[in-house]
Protein backbone atom coordinates (compact mmCIF):
# COMPACT_ATOMS: atom_id res chain seq x y z
CA UNK A 1 0.00 0.00 0.00
CA UNK A 2 1.22 3.37 -0.41
CA UNK A 3 -1.08 6.01 0.20
CA UNK A 4 -0.84 9.75 -0.44
CA UNK A 5 -3.13 12.80 0.10
CA UNK A 6 -3.06 16.72 -0.48
CA UNK A 7 -5.54 19.35 1.02
CA UNK A 8 -5.63 22.74 -0.33
CA UNK A 9 -7.66 25.40 1.01
CA UNK A 10 -9.00 27.78 -1.90
CA UNK A 11 -9.94 30.36 0.21
CA UNK A 12 -6.52 31.20 2.05
CA UNK A 13 -3.81 33.39 0.48
CA UNK A 14 -6.41 35.45 -1.98
CA UNK A 15 -3.15 37.15 -3.17
CA UNK A 16 -3.15 35.33 -5.97
CA UNK A 17 -5.12 36.43 -9.04
CA UNK A 18 -6.76 34.57 -12.36
CA UNK A 19 -3.01 35.97 -14.08
CA UNK A 20 -0.76 33.82 -11.53
CA UNK A 21 -3.27 30.59 -11.98
CA UNK A 22 -2.45 30.77 -15.59
CA UNK A 23 0.85 31.18 -15.47
CA UNK A 24 1.02 28.28 -13.09
CA UNK A 25 -1.27 25.84 -15.20
CA UNK A 26 0.95 26.43 -18.44
CA UNK A 27 3.93 25.70 -16.71
CA UNK A 28 2.87 22.83 -14.53
CA UNK A 29 0.56 20.90 -16.24
CA UNK A 30 0.74 19.38 -19.51
CA UNK A 31 -2.39 20.65 -22.66
CA UNK A 32 -3.84 17.12 -22.08
CA UNK A 33 -4.29 17.81 -18.58
CA UNK A 34 -5.74 21.11 -19.24
CA UNK A 35 -7.89 19.79 -20.88
CA UNK A 36 -9.20 17.29 -18.37
CA UNK A 37 -10.13 20.53 -15.44
CA UNK A 38 -11.42 23.13 -18.54
CA UNK A 39 -14.80 23.33 -16.85
CA UNK A 40 -13.54 24.29 -14.01
CA UNK A 41 -12.85 27.86 -13.19
CA UNK A 42 -8.84 28.42 -13.30
CA UNK A 43 -7.62 28.54 -9.87
CA UNK A 44 -10.13 25.66 -8.87
CA UNK A 45 -9.05 23.57 -12.13
CA UNK A 46 -5.35 24.40 -11.38
CA UNK A 47 -5.42 23.42 -7.63
CA UNK A 48 -7.27 19.91 -8.45
CA UNK A 49 -4.52 19.37 -10.78
CA UNK A 50 -1.74 20.43 -8.38
CA UNK A 51 -3.48 18.36 -5.46
CA UNK A 52 -3.53 15.24 -7.14
CA UNK A 53 0.05 15.23 -8.60
CA UNK A 54 1.67 15.66 -4.60
CA UNK A 55 -0.56 13.07 -3.57
CA UNK A 56 0.99 11.00 -5.90
CA UNK A 57 4.14 12.64 -5.45
CA UNK A 58 3.82 11.49 -1.67
CA UNK A 59 2.61 8.06 -2.63
CA UNK A 60 5.58 7.91 -4.91
CA UNK A 61 8.40 8.32 -2.16
CA UNK A 62 6.63 5.47 -0.59
CA UNK A 63 7.79 3.67 -3.57
CA UNK A 64 10.92 4.48 -3.00
CA UNK A 65 10.98 7.78 -5.09
CA UNK A 66 13.56 10.35 -3.54
CA UNK A 67 13.41 12.87 -6.60
CA UNK A 68 12.01 16.14 -5.29
CA UNK A 69 8.53 17.18 -6.06
CA UNK A 70 8.42 18.13 -10.41
CA UNK A 71 4.62 18.72 -11.00
CA UNK A 72 5.33 17.89 -14.91
CA UNK A 73 6.72 14.40 -14.35
CA UNK A 74 3.92 13.61 -13.07
CA UNK A 75 0.91 12.62 -15.76
CA UNK A 76 -2.25 12.51 -15.13
CA UNK A 77 -4.02 10.62 -18.05
CA UNK A 78 -7.81 10.52 -17.15
CA UNK A 79 -10.61 11.74 -15.26
CA UNK A 80 -13.87 11.14 -14.55
CA UNK A 81 -16.03 13.24 -12.90
CA UNK A 82 -19.50 12.40 -10.15
CA UNK A 83 -20.94 15.05 -7.99
CA UNK A 84 -18.10 16.73 -5.78
CA UNK A 85 -15.28 13.31 -6.70
CA UNK A 86 -12.95 13.72 -9.20
CA UNK A 87 -11.17 10.36 -10.02
CA UNK A 88 -8.38 10.16 -11.97
CA UNK A 89 -4.86 8.12 -12.94
CA UNK A 90 -1.41 9.37 -12.22
CA UNK A 91 1.82 8.03 -13.97
CA UNK A 92 5.28 9.26 -12.67
CA UNK A 93 7.73 7.08 -14.56
CA UNK A 94 6.36 4.29 -14.64
CA UNK A 95 4.49 3.91 -11.82
CA UNK A 96 0.49 4.15 -11.84
CA UNK A 97 -1.56 5.57 -9.19
CA UNK A 98 -5.39 6.22 -8.43
CA UNK A 99 -7.17 9.62 -7.32
CA UNK A 100 -10.08 10.35 -5.34
CA UNK A 101 -10.41 14.48 -4.93
CA UNK A 102 -13.20 15.88 -2.95
CA UNK A 103 -13.96 19.08 -4.16
CA UNK A 104 -16.43 20.58 -1.26
CA UNK A 105 -16.67 23.82 0.66
CA UNK A 106 -13.94 25.71 -0.82
CA UNK A 107 -11.57 22.58 -0.44
CA UNK A 108 -9.70 20.39 -2.37
CA UNK A 109 -8.60 17.27 -1.14
CA UNK A 110 -6.90 14.73 -3.14
CA UNK A 111 -6.09 11.12 -1.81
CA UNK A 112 -3.76 8.44 -4.77
CA UNK A 113 -2.89 5.23 -3.61
CA UNK A 114 -1.34 2.28 -5.81
CA UNK A 115 -3.49 1.32 -9.29
CA UNK A 116 -4.21 -2.33 -8.10
CA UNK A 117 -4.99 -1.01 -4.54
CA UNK A 118 -8.87 0.00 -3.83
CA UNK A 119 -10.27 3.23 -2.24
CA UNK A 120 -12.73 0.44 0.29
CA UNK A 121 -9.43 -0.46 1.96
CA UNK A 122 -8.77 3.28 3.20
CA UNK A 123 -10.13 6.20 4.81
CA UNK A 124 -9.88 9.63 4.69
CA UNK A 125 -11.47 12.84 5.95
CA UNK A 126 -10.41 16.74 5.54
CA UNK A 127 -11.43 19.70 8.54
CA UNK A 128 -11.39 23.22 8.56
CA UNK A 129 -9.86 24.87 11.79
CA UNK A 130 -9.07 28.46 12.82
CA UNK A 131 -5.40 28.32 12.77
CA UNK A 132 -2.62 28.79 9.91
CA UNK A 133 -0.09 28.16 12.33
CA UNK A 134 2.20 24.86 10.94
CA UNK A 135 2.86 23.56 14.40
CA UNK A 136 -0.85 23.90 15.13
CA UNK A 137 -1.82 22.48 11.95
CA UNK A 138 0.02 19.15 12.62
CA UNK A 139 -1.39 18.79 15.90
CA UNK A 140 -4.48 19.66 14.90
CA UNK A 141 -4.59 16.48 12.46
CA UNK A 142 -2.56 13.99 13.71
CA UNK A 143 -4.87 14.34 17.33
CA UNK A 144 -7.63 13.82 14.39
CA UNK A 145 -6.19 10.86 13.19
CA UNK A 146 -5.51 9.39 16.85
CA UNK A 147 -8.99 10.04 17.46
CA UNK A 148 -10.22 7.61 14.18
CA UNK A 149 -7.61 5.12 15.63
CA UNK A 150 -8.91 5.47 18.73
CA UNK A 151 -12.20 3.66 18.51
CA UNK A 152 -10.24 0.25 17.30
CA UNK A 153 -7.11 0.62 19.73
CA UNK A 154 -7.43 1.24 23.36
CA UNK A 155 -3.51 2.04 23.94
CA UNK A 156 -1.75 5.70 23.59
CA UNK A 157 -1.51 6.45 19.99
CA UNK A 158 1.67 8.41 19.24
CA UNK A 159 3.07 9.19 15.37
CA UNK A 160 7.03 9.37 14.38
CA UNK A 161 8.40 9.99 10.70
CA UNK A 162 11.21 7.57 9.43
CA UNK A 163 14.64 9.21 7.52
CA UNK A 164 12.63 9.65 4.70
CA UNK A 165 10.00 11.87 6.23
CA UNK A 166 7.22 9.18 5.65
CA UNK A 167 5.02 8.57 8.58
CA UNK A 168 4.52 5.76 11.04
CA UNK A 169 1.26 5.29 13.61
CA UNK A 170 2.21 3.57 17.19
CA UNK A 171 0.20 2.24 19.65
CA UNK A 172 2.44 2.07 22.74
CA UNK A 173 5.23 2.80 21.32
CA UNK A 174 4.93 -0.18 18.35
CA UNK A 175 3.98 0.53 14.77
CA UNK A 176 0.37 -0.53 13.74
CA UNK A 177 1.62 -0.91 10.31
CA UNK A 178 -0.86 1.24 8.85
CA UNK A 179 -0.24 3.37 5.95
CA UNK A 180 -0.83 6.72 6.55
CA UNK A 181 -0.71 10.45 5.05
CA UNK A 182 -0.68 13.92 6.28
CA UNK A 183 -1.46 16.99 4.65
CA UNK A 184 -1.90 21.07 5.96
CA UNK A 185 -2.82 23.80 3.99
CA UNK A 186 -4.45 27.33 5.10
CA UNK A 187 -7.19 26.43 7.75
CA UNK A 188 -7.76 22.93 6.53
CA UNK A 189 -5.68 20.06 7.49
CA UNK A 190 -6.42 15.99 6.36
CA UNK A 191 -5.35 12.64 6.69
CA UNK A 192 -5.17 9.11 4.83
CA UNK A 193 -4.65 5.65 5.88
CA UNK A 194 -5.56 2.39 5.03
CA UNK A 195 -8.26 0.34 7.28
Amino acid sequence: MSVGNDVIDLNWNPKHGEAYFRKLRSWAFALSEQKLVADYPTKVGSMILWSIKEAAYKSSIKCGNRERFIPNEFHIEMMAKKNHVVQAMVTFFGEKFKSETVIRGGVVHSVTILAEDNFEAFTYNSEKISSENYLEQSEKVRNSLAKQLGHKHKGSITFSKDNSGIPNVLENGNSLKKDISFSHHGHVVAYAMNL
